[in-house]
């Protein structure tokens, strides 16, 4: 049979569920919905012709995403601290009083 196109097929690390994302006509894809969460997925190609026959994926492409999580309700953000410059100067705080 005639090649048609290719399928797009994507997974999240530990399934075992792809999903098809679309069909493109040539041999190149952008994935717009992927989420931005930090997780890694998994892509898999797969031709198919004319009649609708599909052959078996393609080797699985691994991309592990930049995390855009938004912040919870409460606003609260991750704290990274590091160690203040030698050449900074610092003065020490007292501690908030509890309650």
């Amino acid at each position: 049979m005639d090649l048609a196109g290719y399928r797009v097929y994507r997974r999240l690390q530990g399934s075992t569920t792809w999903s098809k994302l679309g069909s493109p006509t040539t041999t190149s894809y952008t994935d717009t919905t992927v989420p931005a969460t930090g997780d890694t997925y998994y892509y898999e190609i797969r031709a198919h012709d004319k009649a609708g026959n599909e052959s078996t994926g393609s080797a699985d492409q691994d991309v592990t995403t930049v995390d855009r999580t938004a912040l919870d309700a409460a606003g609260t953000s991750p704290r990274v601290p590091w160690p203040p410059s030698a050449s900074a100067r610092t003065s020490p705080r007292r501690p908030p009083s509890p309650g």
